[in-house]
């Protein structure tokens, strides 16, 4: 997906119509109260700070990309606040489960115009709900040392002066997972504390390049995280580009 000359342009943009919004709480419950279980016991899902998001109604959540049921697992999470997020076109378009992914909140983006999504995202905002992005711009498999993060949900996050919710999603397993792809490892989500960034840009500086410092100091921040809980660093398995 190269333009916005598609038929398709409403899969690229968060759809905040009354009949939609409440498919998608209702497709959230099912993945909250039904899978979160599943979860718990398939992969050892665990939850720490959940206070912040109690004290933090809305804002950009950044994440590190690992597995293929990230976005899962950070819905699931969330609940009952309404959670979109961001996903590589592909995954929007996929005829098997793309539509599972839309109706749980994914929204595509343009790999020319990653920015067309700024005007959804600010009426998310305005809503008082959560978007959540990957800024890595690809996933690394089981991957616990991050890729350098994109500066553009930052951008958005300056731009409408709304929190950064940093997400660290910490994995643990033994080495013989990484020849058999069906062994799970061990989640762990840790909710960090929100970087409010409301005044964050000072009269005649760059949005720009506040926007990449910041990038830098949240990569840092969720690293730091992973790196202290003691992340398995030998469970990469590939490097492969799936959710943005």
């Amino acid at each position: 997906m190269t333009g916005l000359g598609n038929s398709k342009n409403h899969l690229f943009r968060i759809n905040h119509t009354r009949a939609f919004r409440v498919l998608v709480f209702f497709a959230n419950l099912i993945t909250a109260v039904f899978w979160r279980p599943f979860f718990y016991v398939y992969s050892g899902l665990r939850i720490y700070g959940k206070n912040y998001l109690k004290e933090t109604p809305k804002g950009i959540i950044i994440s590190n990309h690992c597995l293929n049921l990230d976005a899962y697992y950070i819905g699931s999470t969330t609940w009952p606040r309404t959670t979109w997020y961001a996903v590589e076109a592909n995954n929007v378009l996929r005829k098997d489960v793309g539509w599972l992914h839309r109706i749980n909140g994914a929204f595509g983006i343009y790999d020319t115009y990653p920015m067309s999504i700024a005007s959804s995202v600010k009426q998310s905002m305005t809503r008082n709900e959560y978007v959540t992005i990957f800024p890595e711009g690809k996933m690394t498999y089981r991957g616990q040392k991050l890729l350098p993060f994109n500066k553009g949900a930052f951008y958005l996050a300056l731009e409408n002066e709304v929190p950064i919710i940093p997400i660290a999603v910490v994995l643990y397993g033994n080495r013989f997972i990484r020849h058999s792809p069906w062994v799970p490892a061990r989640v762990h989500i840790h909710i960090l504390p929100p970087i409010p960034t409301a005044g964050l840009v000072k009269p005649g500086e760059s949005l720009k390049k506040k926007s990449s410092e910041l990038a830098d100091q949240v990569r840092d921040l969720i690293q730091g995280k992973i790196d202290q809980e003691g992340g398995h660093v030998d469970l990469e398995i590939d490097r492969i580009k799936g959710f943005t």
